[in-house]
């Protein structure tokens, strides 16, 4: 908890002292974004049966009177599973969140942003062991959060690729990217 209240800390410093600097605004209110994506290296447990999958939304806002801030959503969906001798352990993640982003620079090609998204991370796990009488299910949930730093390259005015560093149902999530 202690490093998402520096994390935001951090984040909203950014904002004021870009107000303070004047600086250009790289993404303007209204404008938004939805982000498609498959991700590299879990941060799941298990090993993965498809790659992790991730959506995200954000539309710019001045909530905060912070300019080049951006809200929205998030969604991600990781499977997994374990085998030892006869026993096999299944998860499945889905992670829904709130995001908020910085975008720190931007050009015609570029956006360059880093954030913070706090979210639920919905769990279920299954074990099946060797006859019938081995087979087990329970659920969990809880709050989860992540830091993200990514750039997305738009190859038209409404098309793009995007790749973000961070913690949500992957280290590494990359894919295409659409403005509206």
């Amino acid at each position: 908890m202690k490093n998402l209240l520096i994390a935001l800390a951090f984040i909203l410093a950014l904002g004021y002292t870009a107000e303070a600097q004047k600086t250009q605004t790289y993404y303007k209110v209204g404008e938004s974004n939805l982000n498609i994506g498959v991700g590299l290296g879990s941060t799941l447990v298990g090993d993965l049966d498809l790659p992790p999958i991730s959506a995200s939304y954000e539309v710019g806002s001045d909530l905060f009177k912070i300019p080049n801030v951006s809200l929205g959503g998030y969604v991600g969906f990781a499977q997994s599973s374990e085998e030892y001798f006869a026993w096999k352990w299944s998860y499945t993640h889905i992670i829904l969140g709130a995001r908020g982003s910085y975008h720190f620079y931007a050009d015609k090609m570029w956006d360059c942003y880093g954030g913070l998204m706090i979210g639920y991370n919905i769990v279920s796990s299954s074990v099946d062991g060797p006859g019938d009488d081995y087979a087990f299910s329970a659920a969990s949930s809880g709050m989860t959060y992540s830091l993200h730093l990514g750039a997305r390259y738009f190859i038209s005015n409404s098309f793009g690729l995007y790749a973000e560093l961070g913690y949500g149902v992957a280290y590494l999530n990359f894919g295409a990217t659409f403005s509206m």
